[in-house]
């Protein structure tokens, strides 16, 4: 294994990784670092030409709490372990380096929905096939559940009150 050095400010950040960390869980990756310096890498996968121009770069898919508070810290340079592989591969190498961590249970869910309609190999995953069937179970009937909004319409240019989102088109659920 060859350690690479990334600039942190270049390597993005999955948009699907369901792996969370609490504030106090941060805090303390933050005071280790302080402490004791960078002790494990991360794992970046670099996005090349079987992927879709817009989605191509490097990407952490190890390691994103680290890498976060590499750049809450200021680091410009974190070191790494290198690998390129496609989309399943990629899923399925996130779930296996995050596996002990806290998951957002319908972000993991929709993961293990497109790698089982993909036929991927789930064993490296860690998750048993039992756990897989019964996050895959909640997640088809959570999207089976009657929406309370399910007769909403959001007419353009309306503001939340809440969050002061502002709807650009018409929407209707």
């Amino acid at each position: 294994m060859k350690l690479v050095e990334f600039q942190v400010s270049k390597v993005a950040f999955l948009p699907y990784n369901p792996n969370r960390a609490s504030q106090q869980q941060l805090d303390g990756l933050e005071a280790s670092h302080q402490d004791f310096g960078v002790l494990q890498p991360i794992v970046v996968n670099r996005r090349g030409s079987g992927w879709k121009k817009g989605e191509r770069g490097d990407f952490v898919v190890g390691g994103e709490h680290r890498l976060r508070v590499a750049r809450k810290r200021g680091m410009k340079t974190y070191p790494g372990v290198l690998v390129s592989v496609g989309p399943d591969e990629e899923r399925v190498m996130n779930l296996a380096l995050n596996n002990a961590g806290s998951y957002d249970a319908r972000a993991l869910a929709m993961v293990l929905k497109d790698l089982d309609v993909a036929q991927a190999k789930l064993a490296p995953t860690g998750f048993s096939k039992a756990e897989i069937d019964a996050l895959l179970a909640k997640l088809e009937a959570d999207l089976k559940a009657p929406s309370e909004f399910a007769d909403v319409t959001v007419e353009p240019g309306h503001r939340c009150p809440k969050c002061g989102f502002q709807w650009k088109g018409a929407c209707r659920s």
